[in-house]
């Protein structure tokens, strides 16, 4: 595919995404009759068809090379040090700020799921968010960057920016840091095993059973 056409599509997924997380509470007060999170899960559902049709191609070609260059020990190796990784960046935000801030730092994706219901919860942190939104992230952003520092930077910065672009709170360093940071792991992992989104898709569903567990507990 052409470089301006891999531009264009990537342009296209953001700006139907940020359309519809922008008007997406609208629409579902314009429906009393369902819930809001119903709407927002149909809404969700649409825009997960819409971005595996886009890049179809990229997750098939992906798969095939997870399957076949390495040794599923490999594999797991690869694995297990990325869900490390992400987990030691937390354990590193937490430590920043206990030192610079009263009280617990919870972790952000704890923080996104706890006022959801439980169907929504699970389906935004364990299919959502590991396959929608690592294509948009992740997959679409390495077709136009080449450049793997530039990539990893840029991708992070707009993964954060678009967690706060609808937040009109006051928005703390902290809460900035507890995207950005993991964001630049995940980029990392993509980059260091040639740019395959499976490897990344993989850590961050391991990632994500963290604060659903946290929830499903209770804690």
């Amino acid at each position: 595919m052409k470089k301006n056409e891999v531009l264009l599509k990537a342009v296209i997924v953001y700006l139907i995404y940020f359309i519809y997380m922008q008007y997406g509470s609208l629409l579902g007060n314009l429906v009393p009759f369902l819930p809001i999170h119903v709407v927002l899960l149909f809404l969700d559902i649409l825009f997960l068809i819409l971005i595996l049709g886009l890049y179809h191609k990229n997750l098939e070609k992906d798969w095939v090379k997870f399957k076949k260059d390495s040794t599923m020990v490999q594999k797991l190796k690869i694995v297990l040090l990325g869900f490390l990784s992400i987990i030691l960046a937390n354990f590193a935000l937490s430590l920043i700020g206990e030192l610079f801030h009263s009280g617990n730092i919870v972790d952000q994706n704890t923080t996104s799921i706890q006022n959801m219901p439980l169907y929504y919860a699970i389906f935004k942190t364990m299919i959502f968010g590991v396959i929608a939104e690592e294509i948009l992230f992740r997959e679409s952003l390495g077709d136009v960057i080449e450049n793997k520092w530039l990539y990893i930077l840029g991708s992070s910065m707009i993964y954060t920016a678009m967690n706060f672009v609808f937040t009109i709170s006051d928005i703390s360093i902290m809460q900035i840091l507890g995207y950005f940071i993991p964001a630049l792991v995940f980029g990392t992992i993509y980059i260091k095993n040639e740019r395959n989104i499976i490897f990344v898709m993989i850590v961050k569903f391991a990632y994500h059973l963290i604060p659903l567990t946290i929830l499903l507990l209770g804690v």
